[in-house]
């Protein structure tokens, strides 16, 4: 994997995103800093990263060309995170799709940013107490917003930060303070938010 495609992966997993215009990187912050050492190491590779970034923005050429890079970025995540395969995958996917059209793309980045939270610092906790894909990640297909029975753990968040986790529920509080809010396991059976538009 090249150097620019391994940090586009360490900013995913720490909700930042990147960008750019003309000869100019533009780095967004998630709900936390980017560390200085990865500034730093952006800035030594910016050349490599406006290619990267020029290439992904033409999209990939073909179905198993993006499978491939969704792969790569799985691999990572699972190894790096001790997280499952499918998540690992899942989110890689979501972290590069476009906002499907049942999302305002504000909240549509917040669900990512949420996703990448969760891998970052959940996901092998959710593993332990058996949760499942649709129950972190599920959305009713047809409604995702409306359907409230189906919407997994991240849909629930909504800019909130998890900071307890138990085998039916979490204790989530507002990312700028705020009283604690429980939000329970949800038992029905939704779609991953990666699958939609599939």
């Amino acid at each position: 994997m090249s150097a620019a495609r391994a940090l586009l992966i360490e900013l995913a997993a720490i909700g930042a995103t990147i960008d750019h215009a003309a000869d100019r990187l533009i780095l967004r912050a998630g709900a936390t800093a980017i560390p200085a050492d990865l500034v730093s190491r952006i800035r030594n590779a910016k050349a490599e990263l406006l290619t990267t970034l020029r290439v992904l923005a033409e999209g990939p050429a073909d179905r198993s060309e993006r499978e491939a890079d969704w792969s790569e970025r799985a691999a990572i995540i699972e190894y790096d995170g001790g997280v499952p395969r499918e998540w690992a995958e899942g989110f890689a996917k979501l972290s590069t799709m476009p906002c499907p059209p049942a999302y305002r793309p504000q909240r549509w980045a917040r669900l990512v940013e949420a996703a990448a939270h969760f891998i970052d610092e959940w996901a092998p906790v959710a593993k332990k107490f058996g949760w499942t894909t649709e129950q972190v990640f599920g959305v009713d297909a047809a409604a995702p917003e409306a359907c409230q029975a189906a919407r997994g753990l991240i849909s629930k968040l909504d800019g909130r930060r998890i900071i307890e986790m138990y085998a039916d529920r979490v204790v989530a509080v507002p990312r700028f303070g705020g009283s604690p809010i429980m939000i329970g396991r949800c038992e029905h059976s939704g779609r991953p938010l990666w699958e939609l538009g599939q």
